[in-house]
Formats: C-alpha cells, sequence, structure tokens
C-alpha cells in the first residue's frame, strides 16, 4: 500500500505492537473497526464510518475491518508464544 507516515506515527505504531511471550484473549464484536494513520477507531457506527470514508485525504489511507477487537486477558509466559486459535460463540 502506498501510506507514508511520519516518524510520531511510526513510533506510536511500534510502540502499540504486542509482545511475543504473553497469550492474549480477546473477545471480537460484529462493529466495525477503522484504523486511520496511528489511530484505531473501535465500533463505529456506520454514518460516521461513510463520512470518514468519503471526505479522506488521497495520501491518507483508512483500513476498516469488520469487527472490534476488545482485550480481557493477557498471561505472560517465560517462553515465545506464537500461532493463534479462534473459537466462534453465538450468543442469542
Amino acid at each position: 500500500m502506498n501510506r507514508f507516515i511520519d516518524l510520531p506515527e511510526t513510533v506510536s505504531l511500534l510502540n502499540q505492537e504486542r509482545t511475543n511471550n504473553k497469550l492474549y484473549v480477546s473477545l471480537l464484536d460484529s462493529s466495525p473497526t477503522a484504523y486511520y494513520e496511528d489511530k484505531t477507531l473501535p465500533s463505529l457506527p456506520s454514518s460516521v464510518l461513510n463520512v470518514m470514508q468519503s471526505g479522506r485525504a488521497p495520501n491518507r489511507s483508512l483500513v476498516t475491518s469488520p469487527e472490534t477487537a476488545s482485550e480481557k486477558t493477557v498471561l505472560p509466559f517465560d517462553y515465545v508464544v506464537t500461532g493463534s486459535y479462534s473459537l466462534r460463540i453465538h450468543v442469542k
């Protein structure tokens, strides 16, 4: 992607990276999330998302995801943790 970010945004993104010696447990919600520059905008209403997509600058990209993740638990380990596992639960 042709995405240009400046130094403060780059440092901010690097500081948001997760370490690989912890297990992260998250819940996903079916509301959309938008990522703009180094900012995460979770659970955006559709009307706000539409306005943001139509008015964005051409050199800045707005990336969206159909789900919003909320981190619930972090478990530290003494070794490197790799991989992922998803468990789908439908609540009625």
